[in-house]
């Protein structure tokens, strides 16, 4: 429990033990009236620099493992021919996992920053709009995944794009999911210096 105390100095009765106060100065004092530690404001200031670094090292993570990731995810039901499996192979060889990744997190980044830097209006400080941005990012994202995709491995070998069309339809939907992920991921770590979005998108 914490008590404001505008002159840290009046007598306070009938408290619980452990009750705590916070001075002008932004410290937070015990009973005697002693600081507690630090500035409890600092303390807010300083953690809130932990959330960048955390989403930046989660994104470059996922690029740099993107090979990893792509090699497990589910694609559907491997058919006899095996045409799942050179799929796969084939964006192993053709190294098609990193500019996926790529394209992923940057649509999923530029649109966090597009919300909270450069439109950051108070009309559009509303989760359902921060929800919208979210659904636009993961419909591009799935769009554009296909289509480097298709694109990559029909100008290597034309002839195989029928027989790997389903597995690039499940590598959209992937990228899909995924730029939601890394747009929730980029809101978390740069909403708190926007002016006007930093509490999008937790209601107020």
């Amino acid at each position: 429990m914490i008590i404001w105390d505008g002159s840290c100095s009046r007598q306070r009765t009938a408290l619980r033990p452990g009750t705590l106060f916070r001075r002008p100065d932004g410290y937070v004092t015990g009973e005697n009236g002693s600081p507690i530690t630090a500035n409890l404001k600092l303390m807010s200031q300083t953690v809130k620099y932990l959330y960048p670094a955390l989403a930046a090292v989660l994104t470059i993570l996922f690029v740099v493992t993107a090979g990893s990731i792509c090699n497990m995810l589910y694609l559907g039901v491997p058919d006899p021919e095996g045409n799942l499996d050179y799929f796969r192979q084939d964006m192993l060889v053709m190294g098609l996992a990193t500019p996926v990744s790529l394209l992923i997190a940057g649509v999923a980044w530029a649109f966090a920053v597009l919300f909270y830097y450069i439109i950051n209006s108070v009309k559009f400080d509303r989760w359902w709009n921060w929800l919208t941005v979210l659904t636009l990012v993961a419909v591009i994202t799935g769009i554009f995944t296909g289509h480097l995709l298709t694109s990559k491995i029909g100008s290597a070998n034309p002839a195989v794009l029928p027989s790997y069309e389903p597995y690039i339809r499940a590598m959209g939907a992937w990228g899909a999911v995924l730029g939601a992920v890394f747009f929730a991921i980029a809101s978390m770590g740069i909403r708190h210096w926007s002016s006007n979005c930093r509490h999008t998108p937790f209601p107020q």
